[in-house]
């Protein structure tokens, strides 16, 4: 699922239209290391990434852009341990709780 705008963009036939997002500017940096923040870009920071991605995707830079998008949504977000033992003390806790009141007369 990408934004209504860029959908609106490829089929308008702007194909190389690139719209970012943090997820986008994520991919440029991870894949093809712009080293780009990721937030609070100027004006002039956007279309230099946008361009940037132009130049290495070629004319269907927009389409290309919708698919990695979708791809970088469909990835499984990766669960720190500190949360993992955090979540297993919660399910602790209730289950404890769910215990004490059984017993209970």
């Amino acid at each position: 699922m990408f934004t209504i705008s860029a959908y609106f963009d490829i089929q308008m036939n702007f194909r190389s239209a690139v719209p970012l997002d943090i997820h986008v500017i994520r991919i440029a940096n991870r894949d093809y290391k712009l080293g780009s923040q990721e937030k609070s870009l100027t004006e002039k920071e956007y279309f230099e990434i946008s361009n940037k991605l132009r130049t290495i995707w070629g004319d269907d830079a927009g389409w290309v852009q919708a698919v990695l998008f979708q791809n970088e949504l469909q990835k499984p977000k990766k669960v720190s341990n500190k949360r993992i033992k955090m979540e297993k003390n919660e399910k602790l806790k209730i289950k404890k709780t769910k215990k004490e009141v059984k017993t209970e007369p």
